[in-house]
């Protein structure tokens, strides 16, 4: 079978120009600044999100790193609830007063590595289908900044420990250039990859976040 590949470079040209224009003007503005940089990590916001609507039928969402809550509004718009832990007080407080009407948003105010464990044992038989955006990472400014500067380590092992309880899981970590440039607190990109392995999950990476994925269906 042959390609046309000057017709698929069109195509792709096509979706890329149907994708900028149909994006709120904040979300263009990201994008720009990102062609400009030669698309090198971060991403804008909405190709992250894009990257987390790949988890099909979710029951539930958990989140790490409430922050404004703009991740946490578009996972409640295809899950039946959405769990996330802010360690600040402030944004924390701040997070629970926007979301006030939305009831299947709960805003938990502590330290993640603190907060799993117990949300994940008391999760019903139903939560079936799972996943995990952990970006709870400090990022300076108004971010909490806990005793190290990502608890990414303690939650992994968490979540590792509580894998049988659900079919389907997928684990999303933000900010995996941290992790290749090994920044304070953070374990090597072969920590990630040998945890997934160990649990028996596939993993890959894109747009600088680091996906594990288990699947019984």
């Amino acid at each position: 079978m042959r390609y046309d590949f000057n017709m698929l470079a069109r195509l792709n040209v096509l979706k890329f120009v149907w994708f900028y224009l149909f994006m709120p003007f904040s979300s263009q503005v990201e994008f720009f600044a990102w062609w400009k940089r030669d698309f090198r990590s971060p991403a804008p916001h909405s190709v992250k999100m894009s990257i987390l609507g790949t988890a099909k039928d979710v029951h539930v969402w958990v989140e790490t790193g409430t922050f404004m809550g703009r991740t946490t509004k578009i996972l409640a718009q295809n899950s039946s609830r959405v769990i996330s832990i802010e360690p600040s007080t402030e944004l924390a407080a701040r997070a629970a007063q926007l979301f006030v009407n939305s009831r299947n948003i709960e805003i938990v105010n502590g330290l993640s590595e603190v907060e799993l464990e117990p949300i994940l044992e008391t999760l019903p038989a139903s939560s079936l289908n799972i996943a995990f955006w952990l970006d709870g990472h400090y990022s300076e400014g108004i971010t909490h900044l806990g005793p190290i500067e990502t608890p990414i380590i303690q939650e992994l092992e968490i979540i590792a420990s509580k894998l049988q309880k659900f079919h389907n899981v997928t684990v999303f970590i933000d900010d995996f250039r941290c992790f290749a440039s090994q920044q304070q607190d953070y374990p090597a990109t072969s920590f990630l990859s040998e945890w997934a392995t160990s649990n028996n999950l596939k993993w890959s990476v894109e747009h600088d976040i680091f996906i594990a994925r288990k699947s019984m269906t």
